[in-house]
């Protein structure tokens, strides 16, 4: 089994940081699905799998998970209806 880490830092302590979150948290979400899609076509045995955490340098990080994140497609903060 192969493992693969990406780790990103980043720091905006301005007024506009929660809004650079939610943008920065979006588009994690949207490149970690395109990842285990592509994982997910050259599986062998087992199933990927894939962890994004997400929180401050010196504070416990909040793991998102995937499956209760909606569509995040960039546009609006609702998760998709549509089946």
């Amino acid at each position: 089994m192969k493992t693969a880490t990406i780790e990103l830092r980043w720091d905006h302590s301005d007024a506009s940081e929660e809004a650079k979150d939610k943008m920065l948290r979006t588009h994690l979400i949207q490149k970690a699905r395109e990842l285990k899609t592509l994982a997910m076509l050259t599986k062998g045995r087992y199933k990927p799998q894939i962890a994004i955490k997400m929180g401050d340098f010196f504070a416990v990080d909040e793991e998102i998970d995937l499956a209760k994140e909606g569509d995040t497609d960039g546009v609006g903060d609702e998760p998709s209806t549509s089946e």
